[in-house]
């Protein structure tokens, strides 16, 4: 990605980019920056500290949002589990978690996993996921 970017960043005088938040991306954004290239985040979140924009989802209306629908549609008491892709989610599920609980008194528990973008890791979790509190 950071090749991409400094290729990109030759020929043109702002950018948009849809990219996971990795370290070095980061430091390529801040080189960005320091030359007068702008750059904006499409979709996820990343670089926060030194992007010039985000254009994509308000997480915290996201998460309250499935918060909503889980407590409209949990008609029993039960456990809940909430699966993150990354720390770029976090916003949603502190949203989601705390309007879980007061919108639906009767969870038991819940419990939330980041699981990246391995699928093994999110079955495995969801596998713990439903085990006792």
């Amino acid at each position: 990605m950071s090749e991409m970017l400094r290729q990109l960043s030759a020929r043109n005088q702002a950018l948009a980019v849809v990219s996971p938040d990795y370290p070095a991306t980061t430091a390529m954004v801040e080189d960005l920056k320091t030359r007068g290239i702008p750059l904006f985040c499409l979709l996820s979140d990343f670089a926060m500290d030194v992007r010039q924009g985000y254009i994509g989802l308000n997480n915290m209306k996201v998460g309250r949002t499935a918060a909503w629908m889980i407590a409209r549609g949990a008609k029993h008491p039960g456990k809940v589990a909430i699966f993150v892709g990354s720390h770029v989610e976090y916003d949603a599920t502190l949203a989601n978690g705390s309007t879980v609980k007061a919108m639906v008194p009767f969870v038991r528990g819940m419990k939330i996993h980041e699981a990246g973008e391995a699928v093994s890791l999110t079955f495995d979790a969801g596998s713990a996921a439903f085990l006792p509190l």
